[in-house]
C-alpha cells in the first residue's frame, strides 16, 4: 500500500537498512500533512521440507505475523523549502514447526526513519538532501531454538529481525523536465555498525558481525499525464568488506537493481498497475586468513538474478474498490547470503489473489488482501551436509493483509 505520492523507497536488499529518497512530489506547494499508516500482515506455510531444507529433512509449517506503522510528515516550513520525514517500525512474530528445526521469536523491528530537505527556489531544479537512519530497536541474534525462527526470504516478509546503528546521508536533485515529466538523480553513503549474530558453528554463542558500508547510486524517471503514471528506477549499490570478530571475511559483489510501475485509468471506476522488478549481484569477493588476505573473486558467481512481476486490477464502486492480484518471481539459481547466513534457493513463486478497499472519508482508507502462494524449487544434486542431496521441493502459503491509512 503506497504511503505517499512521491517515492520514498525502503531498501533492505543484502542487509542495507535504509529510506533512499528517489523522487519528489509533483507539487511544489502544499500544506502540513501527517499520514499514519499501520498494517497487520500474516502469512502461513507448509511445504516438503521444513527451513532450511538443508538440516530440516521432513515436512514443516511455519507461520509470521508483522504489524509495520509508517508515519510521514510533509510540508513546507518556508516558501521554497519541502521538508519530508518518514519513520517505520514494528513487531513480528515467526515460528515454524519441523522435525529438528522447530522454533519461534517474538520482537520489536528496527526503526528505519528519513528526513529530505528539498530546495525549491531555484528555476529548473529541485536540488535535495536526506539523512536516513537504522535504530536497532530489534533483534539481531537469535539464540536456541528461536534461530530456526528465521525462514525463507522468497516466502516471508522478514528473514532477519534486527542489525546494528546505519547512518546514511543522500544528496541529489530532481529536474522537472515538463510539467508531466520528472527526473531524479541521487547519492548516498551509509556507514553500517556492527552488531551480534548466533554462531552456527557454536550454538548459543554469538559472533560480532561488523557489515561494510555501502554506497548507493539512484536514478529515477516519472511520468503523469492523462491516464497514465508510471516510473523506473534504478540502484548502484557498492559494499566494502564485512568483518567477523574483527576479521575480515566477506565481500558482496556490486549490485544493480532496476524497478518499475505503471497505473493505467482505462475509465473513471477500473484502473490496472503493473510493478516489476530485476536485481542482479556480481561475484563476491572472499577473504580466508591465513591463506587468502586480501579480498579474491570466488570462481563462479554464487549470486543470483531476481525478477518479480505483480499485476492488479481495480474496480470501483462508491467508496468501494476491489480487484484481482497475480505475482510472480523467479530466483533463477541458489545463492548463499553469509551475512545474512542464509542459503537461498532457486524458486519459482507465484500467488494469486485479491484485494478490497474502502474510503470512509477523504482522509480515511482502510484495505485488505488475500493471496494464495505457490512455490517450486527444483533438485540440488550436490551434497549438503547433513542433508545430502536435496530433491524437488514445494510450498503452498496464504498471506492476508489488512491495514489502514488516515491523513490529517
Amino acid at each position: 500500500m503506497p504511503i505517499g505520492a512521491h517515492a520514498v523507497r525502503a531498501v533492505t536488499a543484502a542487509g542495507t537498512c535504509a529510506i533512499i529518497s528517489i523522487a519528489p512530489a509533483w507539487s511544489q506547494s502544499q500544506p502540513w500533512e501527517l499520514l499514519y499508516n499501520q498494517e497487520i500482515r500474516y502469512i502461513s506455510w507448509q511445504g516438503t521440507r521444513g527451513w532450511p531444507p538443508g538440516l530440516a529433512l521432513l515436512p514443516g509449517s511455519g507461520s509470521q505475523l508483522y504489524t509495520p506503522l509508517t508515519i510521514q510528515l510533509t510540508g513546507l516550513p518556508a516558501p521554497d523549502l519541502k521538508f519530508e520525514f518518514i519513520g517505520r517500525g514494528g513487531y513480528v512474530n515467526a515460528r515454524q514447526s519441523t522435525t529438528g528445526a522447530t522454533g519461534s521469536v517474538s520482537t520489536f523491528t528496527d526503526t528505519v526513519t528519513a528526513a529530505t530537505l528539498t530546495y525549491l527556489g531555484i528555476p529548473g531544479i529541485q536540488p535535495f538532501v536526506s539523512f536516513n537512519a537504522n535504530l536497532p530497536s530489534g533483534t539481531s541474534a537469535l539464540l536456541g531454538t528461536a534461530t530456526f525462527a528465521r525462514m525463507d526470504p522468497d516466502l516471508v516478509d522478514l528473514a532477519t529481525f534486527g542489525e546494528g546503528w546505519n547512518f546514511g546521508p543522500t544528496i541529489g536533485f530532481n529536474l522537472p523536465v515538463t510539467p508531466m515529466l520528472i527526473f531524479s538523480l541521487g547519492a548516498g553513503h551509509t556507514v553500517r555498525g556492527a552488531y551480534q549474530r548466533e554462531n552456527t558453528l557454536v550454538p548459543g554463542t554469538v559472533n560480532r558481525l561488523d557489515p561494510g558500508d555501502v554506497a548507493t547510486i539512484t536514478a529515477s524517471l516519472g511520468y503523469r499525464g492523462g491516464p497514465l503514471t508510471a516510473q523506473i528506477s534504478s540502484m548502484f549499490v557498492h559494499e566494502e568488506v564485512s568483518s567477523l570478530d574483527g576479521t575480515p571475511f566477506f565481500q558482496f559483489g556490486n549490485r544493480y537493481l532496476v524497478s518499475g510501475t505503471a497505473n493505467f485509468a482505462w475509465t473513471a471506476t477500473s484502473t490496472s498497475t503493473l510493478t516489476a522488478s530485476w536485481s542482479y549481484t556480481e561475484k563476491n569477493k572472499l577473504i580466508a586468513p591465513p591463506a587468502i588476505l586480501v579480498p579474491t573473486l570466488e570462481a563462479f558467481n554464487s549470486n543470483s538474478n531476481v525478477y518479480r512481476v505483480r499485476f492488479e486490477h481495480a474496480f470501483a464502486f462508491g467508496s468501494w474498490t476491489a480487484g484481482p492480484i497475480v505475482s510472480w518471481m523467479l530466483r533463477d539459481k541458489n545463492a548463499y547470503v553469509p551475512v545474512a547466513f542464509q542459503f537461498v534457493p532457486a524458486k519459482t513463486r507465484w500467488s494469486v489473489g485479491g484485494s478490497l478497499r474502502y474510503s470512509v472519508s477523504g482522509n480515511v482508507l482502510l484495505y485488505g488482501s488475500v493471496e494464495h502462494i505457490w512455490v517450486d524449487e527444483g533438485l540440488r544434486p550436490f551434497a549438503i551436509p547433513p542433508a545430502g542431496p536435496i530433491p524437488a521441493l514445494s510450498y503452498t502459503a496464504w498471506l492476508a493483509v489488512f491495514g489502514g491509512t488516515v491523513r490529517f
